[in-house]
């Protein structure tokens, strides 16, 4: 079957009929080498994304890690009261980094607008290093109630898995 210039339409490309690819016209497999390549391309972006949002996460992602691992360890009792523990205060501390979110977004506002106040820089670092202070002051709370919680063994070796000097 021929279309109106006279080209095989049906896929069957005879031996003479080069797409100009190294393939033959309709053969499929100038297709198939273009979704390959779309294909690798996206995963080395996909790749190179996820590298980079790793690396946004700064030098306390590496030591989150640790802590996560060290608590992997403890015994299924002790490690489910601990999960009790951070899912009871885990609404608390969303809502705090929401806030510290919030007053670093309106420093960077008093920073780059045209006019600059230091009194109101000075009253939204103040607000920000209250809201850091009460995120401390939760995450030692729970990490006091986590410590009572576990037998003084685990306690112990958490405290070298984490690098906390006893």
């Amino acid at each position: 079957m021929q279309d109106d210039n006279g080209n095989d339409i049906t896929g069957n490309a005879t031996g003479s009929e080069n797409c100009g690819m190294g393939g033959k016209k309709k053969c499929g497999g100038c297709g198939r080498a273009v979704v390959g390549l779309v294909l690798f391309l996206s995963l080395a972006g996909n790749i190179y994304m996820a590298g980079r949002m790793a690396g946004s996460r700064g030098p306390h992602f590496g030591k989150l890690a640790t802590v996560v691992e060290a608590f992997a360890d403890l015994s299924p009792e002790s490690r489910g009261k601990a999960v009790d523990i951070v899912k009871k205060n885990w609404p608390e501390v969303q809502k705090q980094l929401k806030a510290i979110r919030a007053t670093r977004q309106e420093v960077k506002k008093i920073l780059s607008a045209p006019t600059y106040k230091r009194t109101d820089l000075e009253k939204k670092f103040a607000e920000l290093r209250a809201e850091v202070t009460t995120l401390q002051k939760t995450g030692q709370e729970a990490a006091a109630d986590i410590a009572g919680a576990i037998t003084p063994e685990e306690r112990l070796k958490l405290c070298k898995t984490i690098d906390i000097k006893p």
